[in-house]
């Protein structure tokens, strides 16, 4: 096929690439389409495929030239691609496409390429590794967290809200000027029987603050000045002015830690045999949190220490996969994505950084993967696939349909595995 092509550099990775499908080129293609269209068609008065070829060209004109331009672009794209040496890492965005009959076909089409750069020295890399946690002090917040499963929640009559207790409210809000005035255009606030932790973290210190004190069916109105950076952004920066009824009060009824409490958590005699074997099952947590910070760790530095441009096209894509994940993980609440008022496009920035540096590392270890060489051995594949299966609860022939990926991954372990050999931790 006769073509021309101009590649222009827009970035490392961003290519724009301007081609054009000589006349006498796509003079040939239109022949040949309109020659399928007469052959197929059925028009009125002619038997199939006997209509004049003028009044077919005219009856079909726009299906004719769509199909000519479905023709040429890709044949013409994959041509100029290879003659430029480019191989393009996803379907290019075609814009700017120019044809009529007896013309050249001519469009731009942009895409991206994978970033060419040269790995550092990657042998005993300096890393900082965030220092273990404190086993009794992890001991203390897991059974504060059994603690909290094990609270039941009892009505309170006879005295006034305090601290820790749960109260039920009704509520209005209405949005006012700092002289108190209401504001035109922002919907008041109406809740009925809200359930707050006062004194809880997700409840506003003055919002805390006007509960302790209430007592059942009381009314209190008071306002509340919230600040810019206020996580809820139709409140955040407004003064509201709160009407609030106190309809039921609860106070948490707390277990003593101890034998009995060991008893009703399962398997235990006593509360020195929960702690025992809860500290054992921490001790390893622990481990295997040091082991993953240590290999996140030297990943994270050789990264940092290679700089390149990311294709967004491949940040892009992982994102939409975090925030299918993100839908998946809210829907499995029981609570619809759609409609919980989720800013997604905040939450898409909020994965920004993640998805980037995830991209970044998989070019990185590919990169030393193919520097040293690293081979996966047929005994590796296979006991990857075991414990794949056993771990998925997936049979061996569904885990091998995703073979090269899996073999992928291998490569990617034990190139980590390299660099920890001569890696220095120190710990902060």
């Amino acid at each position: 096929m006769g073509i021309q092509s101009v590649l222009k550099d827009v970035s490392a990775v961003q290519k724009k690439l301007s081609v054009e499908v000589t006349a006498e080129a796509a003079a040939k293609a239109f022949t040949r389409v309109l020659g399928d269209f007469k052959r197929k068609s059925s028009l009125p008065g002619f038997r199939r495929g006997r209509a004049p070829v003028n009044l077919v060209k005219n009856r079909f004109a726009k299906d004719i030239r769509e199909e000519v331009i479905r023709c040429l672009v890709p044949e013409s794209y994959q041509q100029a691609i290879k003659d430029k040496g480019m191989e393009p890492i996803r379907t290019p965005h075609v814009s700017e496409l120019d044809f009529s009959e007896g013309q050249p076909l001519k469009y731009v089409a942009e895409f991206q390429i994978e970033p060419s750069f040269e790995l550092p020295e990657y042998r005993g890399l300096k890393v900082i590794v965030d220092r273990p946690k404190d086993l009794e002090e992890m001991l203390e917040q897991r059974l504060k967290a059994l603690q909290e499963r094990g609270t039941s929640l009892k009505s309170v009559e006879n005295r006034p809200v305090d601290m820790d207790d749960l109260a039920a409210i009704d509520l209005h809000g209405r949005f006012i000027s700092p002289e108190g005035l209401p504001l035109v255009g922002l919907d008041p606030i109406e809740e009925e029987n809200v359930l707050l932790e006062v004194g809880g973290e997700n409840v506003h210190k003055s919002f805390s603050k006007a509960l302790l004190g209430m007592n059942l069916k009381e009314e209190k109105v008071f306002q509340i000045a919230y600040e810019q950076d206020y996580p809820d952004k139709k409140m955040a920066g407004q003064r509201i002015e709160f009407t609030i009824q106190l309809n039921d009060l609860k106070q948490k009824e707390v277990p003593e830690l101890d034998d009995d409490f060991a008893k009703n958590f399962g398997k235990w005699e006593s509360f020195q045999e929960l702690q025992e074997e809860l500290r054992g099952e921490m001790a390893k947590e622990a481990e295997r949190g040091a082991e993953s910070s240590r290999r996140n760790g030297v990943v994270e530095r050789l990264v940092n220490l290679t700089p390149f441009e990311v294709p967004g096209v491949l940040v892009e894509e992982v994102l939409d996969g975090k925030l299918r994940d993100f839908a998946v993980r809210v829907a499995s609440q029981g609570v619809d994505p759609a409609k919980a008022g989720i800013d997604w496009a905040s939450v898409r920035k909020d994965f920004q950084d993640v998805a980037e540096k995830e991209v970044r590392a998989h070019f990185v270890l590919e990169a030393l993967v193919a520097k040293e060489v690293i081979e996966v051995h047929e005994a590796e594949v296979e006991a990857e696939v075991d414990r794949l299966a056993s771990e998925v609860k997936k049979s061996r022939e569904e885990v091998e349909e995703h073979l090269e990926e899996l073999k992928a991954s291998i490569r990617r372990r034990k190139a980590i595995e390299l660099l920890l050999e001569d890696a220095e931790f120190e710990e902060r």
